[in-house]
């Protein structure tokens, strides 16, 4: 069951099936965390890695660009918010002199 299935049955009352694990993905970027409320209802630990890993992945996309320096990560919690995965990603890129690119 995917988790748009899920939130769906969730917003119109229906039950969960019992023992369907709770996650929180939470967004770093650098020192500041933007804490989501919205909770996914997901198959397992592999099931919310790849889901953060592909929020990850949307993330960088939005915010490398112009970046010389950057960490980003996804902070996945279970439902008692305990920390339980953080997949991330750091960016560095350096400008090189033109004198270091002709002598490459």
């Amino acid at each position: 069951m995917s988790a748009a299935q899920l939130a769906l049955m969730r917003c119109l009352g229906i039950a969960l099936p019992c023992g369907m694990p709770h996650y929180y993905f939470d967004t770093r970027d650098g020192q500041e965390r933007i804490t989501d409320d919205v909770v996914l209802d997901l198959d397992g630990i592999d099931a919310a890695r790849d889901e953060a890993t592909r929020g990850l992945a949307d993330l960088a996309k939005d915010a490398l660009p112009g970046s010389e320096r950057r960490e980003l990560a996804i902070e996945v919690r279970d439902q008692m918010r305990r920390l339980l995965l953080r997949p991330a990603l750091w960016f560095g890129g350096c400008r090189f002199s033109r004198q270091a690119r002709e002598a490459g």
